[in-house]
């Protein structure tokens, strides 16, 4: 990792624990920067806002090596598509349920989702989402009655409104077994899918 990912790495390290002990709104850029031993000016230059830092936050920080060498050791791709759910669902458990909030509020009031960054690091992590899920249909885990595109975006796509149930929902909910459950209905092999056109 180069001094640039550390310190980034620091910084959000940093953040979580502040949005957690004194809650978002709370908190100041100078506040962040001065935790993570860095002046104002040079927290700019890794995120161009509060709001910036916490939609960073929101996308699970890119796949570690040591994880990533774990990945491909294990054989069964449905195995490995269980282990990367429950990898980015253990994440935003830990981040929590007020960041996980604010994420998805500034999402939709700001379409964060939309931009340039964003894209580039959600189209990196959903080929290599895709090639799991292509694997699985073609050793016969999964469905195949549709495509490992749609299936892989369905099964996003869920994630983020388990994700907002869970996250404003004043009742004690367990994510993963939520989402895992719903995401294991999804897909299934169906008896007749042969049968299907």
């Amino acid at each position: 990792m180069n001094k640039e990912t550390e310190k980034k790495a620091e910084i959000r390290k940093n953040a979580i624990e502040l949005f957690q002990n004194k809650g978002y709104d709370n908190v100041t850029v100078v506040d962040i920067a001065s935790s993570a031993g860095i002046s104002k000016n040079t927290f700019y230059y890794y995120f161009s806002s509060k709001e910036d830092l916490i939609m960073d936050l929101f996308k699970p920080a890119d796949i570690s090596e040591d994880f990533f060498i774990y990945l491909m050791e294990i054989d069964n791709p449905l195995e490995r598509l269980n282990a990367i759910y429950e990898k980015m669902i253990a994440y935003y458990v830990q981040l929590g349920r007020e960041i996980i909030r604010k994420a998805l509020v500034l999402n939709i009031t700001h379409d964060y989702a939309f931009d340039e960054k964003t894209q580039k690091a959600n189209t990196s992590r959903a080929s290599f989402l895709l090639r799991v899920y292509k694997e699985a249909q073609e050793k016969h885990l999964v469905r195949s009655d549709i495509s490992s595109e749609k299936m892989m975006w369905i099964s996003l796509t869920h994630l983020m409104g388990c994700l907002q149930v869970w996250a404003t929902s004043s009742a004690e909910i367990d994510l993963k077994k939520m989402y895992m459950s719903h995401y294991e209905a999804m897909i299934h092999i169906r008896e007749n899918e042969d049968d299907v056109a």
